[in-house]
């Protein structure tokens, strides 16, 4: 008959070195989790400016050439959490073409992203 002595199992030693490489395991998935967060926060908020900057030009590229907003020069504009900046150079690249250079500084979160957007606008009779 066979003994029944035998003491299968695990030590305390392999079962302390497996919990420690679990944990570091577990350590590794919840830093790769922490930075996904914040990299999706910042293209978030890069999205929002870019959106909100793209509506700021079509909104005056669709003005009149001739309307007071597009005159030459410096102009500034603050809605939301967000500052407007734009610069109209009349004659540039051609004659008849205004171009403009818009500023969108966007604070969200004690951060703020930049961002900068040309378009040119033609004197179309």
């Amino acid at each position: 008959m066979p003994q029944l002595n035998s003491r299968d199992g695990f030590t305390l030693l392999e079962v302390v070195i497996a919990v420690s490489i679990f944990a570091v395991g577990m350590l590794a998935i919840a830093t790769l989790q922490l930075t996904s967060i914040t990299g999706n926060s910042g293209a978030r908020s890069v999205t929002e400016a870019t959106t909100l900057g793209q509506e700021q030009a079509e909104k005056l590229l669709s003005l009149p050439y001739d309307h007071p907003v597009l005159s030459s020069g410096s102009h500034r504009l603050d809605r939301y959490n967000c500052s407007y900046t734009w610069e109209v150079t009349e004659d540039d690249p051609l004659p008849g073409t205004k171009s403009i250079r818009l500023d969108v500084i966007m604070k969200s979160g004690g951060r703020s992203k930049h961002l900068r957007i040309i378009v040119t606008k033609a004197d179309l009779i």
